[in-house]
């Protein structure tokens, strides 16, 4: 299957935030940019002057965004904190989060080149998500669909469905649809295409590498939702070892990354 013929997400209107950044900016304000990057190194990286960066909570120094001949590296790594249940659940972060308003009956479109330099993750660690809504919304935490590497399944990276138990429920099932064929420290492209609904309303395929591997139909997305976002990045629960003291990191690398939205008529 040839590529969508996306727009990149990094140009346009669609407001853009750095999760897990070191620079310091207001949370109260993601329409400011962040002052200590310039607004030449803004666009160059993300085409986008209005881009914003979510602070690190962390207690590591340095970003953990690098950006070199059109390739973003993110890497989490031990106590790379942002949010307050963060650090009370030990999870580590660093996400790019576009604030683009998908809402739970829309289309999507998305694209990227990933490479993994290694898939022996230590525990559950997430590379690319579509996240539940914002802190209004009363929906489930967790991604409703996710790229990650399991915590059952090290070594291997798989496509994770979360669903709710009944519809309003906080409960969800964990769904593993597959493994996807990506070998570390290979580009792989990615191509995805959702439409979020309930039962056969939904639909979610992943091609990679141009060959179809993920051919979903059913519920995706939750009740009760007040809109969806699209992350890319890493996000991963810290391994026993790091409990203990041992510093560790995980990183990934991605270029190319395309979005498009579309207005799901049929559910109107």
């Amino acid at each position: 299957m040839p590529r969508f013929a996306l727009p990149t997400i990094f140009r346009g209107t669609t407001a853009l935030s750095i999760i897990g950044m070191a620079t310091l900016v207001s949370h109260a304000s993601h329409a400011e940019p962040d002052a200590a990057l310039s607004t030449l190194e803004r666009t160059r990286i993300f085409g986008l002057p209005s881009a914003v960066l979510i602070p690190r909570g962390g207690d590591e120094s340095g970003p953990p965004l690098q950006y070199d001949g059109g390739v973003i590296t993110l890497t989490a790594a031990t106590h790379d904190y942002v949010y307050s249940n963060d650090r009370t659940k030990n999870k580590a972060r660093a996400e790019v989060q576009v604030m683009a308003p998908i809402r739970p009956t829309d289309q999507v479109n998305a694209s990227l080149d990933l490479r993994l330099p290694t898939l022996e993750a230590k525990t559950w660690t997430i590379v690319q998500q579509w996240h539940a809504g914002g802190p209004t919304a009363k929906a489930p935490g967790e991604p409703p669909i996710s790229l990650q590497i399991p915590a059952k399944n090290p070594g291997e990276l798989h496509v994770i469905l979360n669903q709710q138990t009944e519809p309003g429920s906080p409960e969800v099932r964990f769904i593993d649809l597959g493994k996807l064929p990506v070998t570390p420290g290979s580009w792989h492209h990615i191509d995805e295409a959702i439409t979020w609904g309930k039962g056969q309303q939904g639909s979610l395929k992943i091609w990679v590498d141009g060959a179809l591997c993920i051919d979903y139909v059913g519920s995706l997305g939750y009740d009760r939702d007040n809109g969806i976002t699209f992350k890319f990045g890493v996000y991963r629960a810290e391994s026993a070892a790091e409990k203990k003291g041992i510093l560790d990191a995980f990183t990934a690398e991605y270029r190319d990354v395309r979005l498009a939205v579309r207005k799901h008529s049929s559910q109107d």
